[in-house]
């Protein structure tokens, strides 16, 4: 007999953790469901912004220059991370101290 991998929303991603985990794990009893509603918001929020900045590119470039904008907005992103864990001072999770 088959045994069933994940649950109903899909097999179970690399590390055991789901995304958005975390906020349910910390979220104060009885506020689950609004801590899983921010995570989606903010999850269809990062959706949005890259629809209208891929949009914002066609206007402007051909579609060969999308891969170019995407490499330069997550490079930005990487170096806001660490730069921000350089400025509180924790060290990136899964670095040995």
């Amino acid at each position: 007999m088959a045994r069933a991998i994940g649950s109903a929303a899909g097999p179970e991603p690399a590390g055991g953790a789901r995304p958005g985990a975390h906020l349910l794990r910390n979220a104060t009893p009885g506020r689950e469901a609004t801590a899983g509603a921010i995570g989606i918001t903010v999850l269809n929020l990062g959706i949005a912004a890259g629809a209208t900045l891929g949009g914002a590119v066609l206007d402007r470039r051909p579609a060969g220059a999308l891969p170019a904008v995407a490499a330069v907005v997550i490079a930005a992103a990487a170096l806001g991370l660490v730069l921000e864990r350089a400025r509180t001072g924790r060290p990136a999770r899964g670095v040995p101290a």
